[in-house]
């Protein structure tokens, strides 16, 4: 991606290649160029915001598709709206959240055509099926040797831990990375407070959980990414 001047020719760094060695590398190197073309863009003085900004609107609309992680929102305007799912929930990617056709609200910014969401939905209601002996899927947060804190959902954590072995967790887990886990108690608020990990056979039998009203499954959601279950050791437990 080369800028409008003509830096590059002295810094080769200014313009920097991106190359993508194998399929599960698109997505990763498709985002890098787009990071690219708005940088450029911006120095460039392309799109720059008026010193009068408009206020937001609250719009409705249905998704029409997705695109190198972001989900295009038809709300009636010429171009459809943008959001970004990484703004509700940091590492989860856009076909988890978004579905086409599906309807989303939120606040449309008129000076960037970005659509604000508020937020996922409240964990009492997602998890409303949820109750002990119930399977999900959880992503790995902070893995320290003898303890690791598994997020079955946003803003809902369990930490796991593991006395009096010799083994270190942080040789089997990475964080990121998504395991299957069996409810083992609820708390007051309806959300698991304790969970054992199973093997990564068992993710085929997780409760599926919609992050968004209308959204698709976590459980059944397609990624880009290869899922980081075909890397773990089947175990029973930690």
């Amino acid at each position: 991606m080369y800028a409008v001047d003509n830096a590059w020719v002295q810094d080769q760094y200014r313009s920097p290649l991106r190359f993508a060695f194998s399929p599960d590398a698109d997505e990763r190197v498709l985002n890098l160029l787009i990071e690219d073309a708005m940088t450029a863009a911006h120095a460039a003085g392309l799109g720059q915001r008026s010193t009068t900004q408009r206020a937001r609107r609250r719009v409705t609309g249905a998704v029409r598709g997705t695109v190198a992680g972001r989900a295009l929102v038809d709300v009636g305007g010429v171009w459809p709206a943008v959001t970004y799912p990484d703004r509700l929930v940091p590492g989860v990617g856009v076909d988890h959240m978004f579905r086409h056709k599906m309807q989303v609200e939120g606040l449309l910014d008129p000076d960037t055509n970005v659509l604000h969401l508020e937020g996922v939905r409240e964990a009492e209601h997602a998890l409303a099926a949820v109750d002990v002996e119930t399977v999900l899927l959880a992503r790995v947060g902070e893995v320290r040797a003898t303890s690791v804190s598994l997020e079955v959902y946003p803003g809902v954590s369990v930490v796991v831990s593991q006395e009096g072995s010799d083994d270190d967790l942080r040789v089997s887990f990475t964080s990121g990375e998504v395991v299957p886990v069996e409810v083992k108690s609820m708390g007051s608020a309806r959300t698991p407070t304790s969970v054992l990990v199973l093997p990564a056979t068992f993710a085929d039998m997780a409760e599926p959980v919609a992050l968004l009203n209308g959204g698709p499954h976590r459980k059944t959601a397609r990624s880009s990414v290869p899922s980081p279950l075909a890397r773990l050791p089947d175990r029973a437990s930690r």
